[in-house]
């Protein structure tokens, strides 16, 4: 596996988009890092699921800098 050249941190969550699958929780917790550290993460979600609850995802990790 070869690094990424940049310095960005890769979170990635690989579920169903629903709730009970914690992607929100996953946003908030990166929300509670600190700024410098924030700014490096790229979150990623993969999966199919509940549309409206992955733009609920989306908006919070937009207002919180992630």
């Amino acid at each position: 596996m070869t690094k990424p050249s940049d310095d960005k941190i890769r979170v990635l969550t690989l579920a169903r988009v629903h709730p009970r699958k914690g992607q929100l929780d996953t946003a908030q917790a990166l929300a509670l890092l600190p700024p410098e550290l924030r700014a490096k993460i790229i979150y990623q979600i993969g999966g199919k699921g509940d549309a409206k609850y992955l733009r609920q995802v989306e908006r919070g990790l937009l207002r919180r800098g992630v």
